[in-house]
């Protein structure tokens, strides 16, 4: 399925984002390790609004019915299908491989040095089902090491 866009109406909003500060605060590698530490989040937090967008208008249910509009049922699937599977470097034998971009970045901030340590804690509480209730020692350790990320990219 091709789709045509006009990019004439969103040129001035483009421009406003090429022109956005990060890109002149973005100096060296460390900087962009610091940066992608903290915008790890916000790569798991567009796929959490996506797959809150997916249930409410494309839900996954068994006894399965068709639910709302066909075209917006499948925008959201592709877009989830995108962020969920997407294609990653093929592994050491050429095959296909696919991984979600939460998976994707990670990996891409391992091969730049940069920890990902503290977004897999995070990762992972979030999937056993912790929301942060209590702030535990472990919520109180994955904070501070993103308050620190954050102070110490420029000292």
């Amino acid at each position: 399925m091709s789709h045509s866009f006009n990019l004439s109406c969103v040129a001035d909003l483009r421009e406003q984002l090429n022109q956005h500060p990060i890109y002149r605060s973005l100096r060296d590698l460390n900087d962009v390790r610091g940066f992608m530490s903290q915008h790890i989040y916000s790569v798991w937090d567009f796929m959490s609004l996506a797959k809150t967008l997916q249930q409410a208008v494309a839900p996954a249910g068994a006894p399965w019915v068709p639910v709302g509009n066909p075209a917006l049922r499948r925008f959201i699937n592709e877009i989830v299908l995108e962020e969920e599977s997407d294609e990653g470097l093929p592994d050491a034998s050429g095959q296909k491989t696919y991984l979600s971009h939460f998976e994707l970045y990670c990996q891409a901030m391992r091969e730049i040095g940069a920890n990902d340590g503290a977004a897999q804690t995070f990762k992972d509480r979030r999937g056993a089902g912790d929301y942060c209730e209590g702030r535990g020692s472990e919520d109180k350790n994955v904070v501070d090491d993103i308050s620190a990320g954050a102070r110490n990219r420029h000292p």
